[in-house]
């Protein structure tokens, strides 16, 4: 501060230099507020805990100040484009990422590392659509999970065939036939969860 009050100036470098120095005490005295307010946001994070108010913002400045206020890392494509009205109210991170990115393909990826074994935030990915799949990038793991879904449908079906056929052979009231009922059951049980 001293430096700029020592430059001899013309009169028009003086008014810069006095401006200047305003700016600096200006920027001293005023701290960065715990809220950011852009483009119609309100962010404040406190004891992991999410508080948002945003009125048709992009959803790409909501992440970065939330990756700004979080700690966390957040990735996204630049081709996406969103806009989002949401408001939260002191809600744990994850909740509020998943309302947040709802109908977005995205993965939220966890960290423990407090005392208590806590599992919080660490990172954040958004991940392109891809063209003509309404799954987006997720599309070749949901057909392999609908794959083995329908491979243990398969089984659980041949396997109740099979004790059954076992059942027919033996005495339903014996303990082998109560066994093969018992088993029958488990499995129909099984199976009807998963269709």
């Amino acid at each position: 501060m001293k430096m700029i009050s020592n430059i001899n100036c013309s009169r028009g470098g003086e008014i810069f230099a006095l401006l200047l120095m305003a700016v600096c005490l200006l920027s001293l005295a005023c701290p960065a507020p715990l809220q950011a307010a852009a483009d119609n946001i309100q962010i404040n994070y406190k004891d992991q805990l999410l508080t948002l108010k945003a009125q048709d913002a992009d959803i790409k400045n909501i992440l970065l100040k939330i990756s700004d206020l979080a700690g966390i890392y957040v990735r996204f494509p630049q081709a996406i484009e969103k806009q989002i009205t949401i408001e939260l109210d002191k809600v744990p991170l994850a909740k509020a990422l998943k309302k947040l990115l709802r109908g977005l393909n995205h993965a939220i990826i966890y960290s423990i590392s407090d005392k208590k074994n806590r599992a919080h935030v660490a990172s954040v990915y958004v991940m392109q659509k891809s063209k003509g799949v309404s799954t987006g990038s997720f599309s070749s793991i949901n057909s392999q999970k609908e794959s083995i879904i329908t491979r243990r449908i398969q089984h659980y079906e041949k396997t109740i065939q099979s004790l059954n056929e076992r059942l027919s052979k033996v005495d339903s009231n014996s303990p082998l036939g109560q066994r093969y009922t018992r088993q029958i059951q488990t499995y129909q049980k099984s199976l009807d969860s998963l269709r």
